[in-house]
């Protein structure tokens, strides 16, 4: 009996060797290194579930392209080149005091709502701005005088009635290169074709005759690409973007989809 007793404790003694052995075994091979011999080692690669990356819709990438050339260019292009996380808070201001107008179809100089204005603004940049008078661009007093007890913006009438950004750029065109998708975020690589420099106060309004390949040099009225004799307004062809596209430099926009709308997030010129 007790040659059997010695014998089922070797062969429980044998099990749980090899059963730790097996668990050991398997652990570092979960580890990543598994010993194959005197200096060979197999590493494990770990998968991670990367991002899946796909093209843009037409149909999104077209109404992007269109919002940058009715929204971005025209009134944020001056910050194209430094960081759009430099837009002024005074800016943001005047462009929710615009285009809430616009939306709403609402006359110069009826009361505009706070709350309208902030919500039109994070819809676009995904910023939250901070409400003070706006400020006239052209004799730096105030346009509009904010209510906090009311939330609401008034108009100031006496001595001036001046609006608009300050710095716009008219006539501008944008041309998709390529772009992806990646969850959330879309990437569009394109380039860009300046129009007409307006400083509201300053410059003459006029048809846009002359285009350039960067905001500073239509400010400037320097190094143009496009020249057209004629005193109509001139609109941008594919030839046009043929001939000059090798000067523009590639303008990449990252959006991020927000509550179903897509705020700009990036813009990088290289």
């Amino acid at each position: 009996m007790e040659k059997k007793s010695n014998k089922g404790l070797i062969c429980l003694v044998v099990i749980l060797v090899l059963a730790l052995l097996g668990t050991v075994g398997y652990i570092l091979y979960d580890k990543g290194v598994i010993k194959l011999g005197k200096d060979e080692t197999v590493e494990k690669t770990e998968v991670n579930d990367e991002a899946e990356e796909k093209s843009v819709p037409k149909e999104l990438g077209d109404e992007l392209i269109q919002e940058i050339d009715e929204i971005y260019n025209i009134n944020f292009s001056k910050y194209y080149s430094s960081s759009i996380d430099s837009i002024s808070n005074q800016d943001l201001l005047v462009f929710g005091e615009l285009y809430v107008r616009k939306q709403k179809n609402i006359t110069f100089g009826d009361d505009l709502s706070g709350k309208d204005i902030k919500e039109l603004v994070s819809s676009y940049f995904d910023r939250d701005v901070k409400h003070e008078d706006i400020i006239c661009r052209v004799d730096n007093n105030a346009l509009y005088k904010y209510d906090s007890s009311s939330d609401v913006y008034k108009l100031v009438t006496e001595g001036h009635g001046h609006g608009g950004m300050g710095d716009t750029i008219y006539g501008s065109k944008t041309y998709y290169i390529d772009g992806k998708v990646v969850n959330n975020t879309v990437v569009l690589n394109t380039k860009i074709i300046y129009g007409q420099y307006i400083r509201i106060g300053q410059s003459t309004w006029g048809p846009t005759t002359n285009y350039y390949s960067s905001y500073e040099d239509s400010k400037n009225r320097t190094n143009s690409i496009i020249e057209r004799e004629s005193g109509n307004y001139y609109e941008l062809t594919n030839e046009d973007y043929q001939s000059v596209k090798d000067k523009l430099p590639t303008t990449t926009f990252v959006f991020e989809k927000k509550n179903d709308n897509y705020v700009l997030k990036k813009v990088e010129v290289k």
